[in-house]
């Protein structure tokens, strides 16, 4: 992969490394442990801007988004070629269509958090 290179804005793969394994591995695990518990973390409010919604749900939405703009980063500089980047591509896709999906959105909404506890 070091034919890569070249076209990247960075000399090694430090700083990608660095926020896969910082942001992708732990965040992920975050969202699964918040969508699964609902722990009532006041602090994670204000981090939701869709107000009807639970917040552990806006954060798996942003992944999905996240995802897809990494891909498209990495696609605008050095192409779409590779198995994993097709792996990653179903992933975001599949999280954000998830977490639209009407079920999704109805069990996650902030009247169904407040009735169910």
């Amino acid at each position: 992969m070091t034919e890569i290179l070249p076209f990247l804005p960075v000399p090694d793969y430090t700083l990608p490394g660095l926020f896969l394994l910082c942001l992708m591995e732990p965040v992920p695990l975050f969202l699964i442990y918040a969508l699964s518990a609902r722990p009532n973390w006041t602090w994670a409010e204000t981090l939701s801007r869709r107000r009807g919604q639970y917040r552990a749900w806006t954060g798996t939405l942003a992944l999905g988004v996240l995802l897809a703009v990494w891909l498209v980063v990495q696609g605008l500089l050095i192409g779409f070629k590779w198995p994993i980047q097709y792996v990653t591509a179903v992933n975001g896709f599949l999280i954000i269509l998830l977490a639209l999906v009407p079920g999704t959105r109805r069990f996650y909404a902030k009247s169904a958090q407040t009735n169910s506890h």
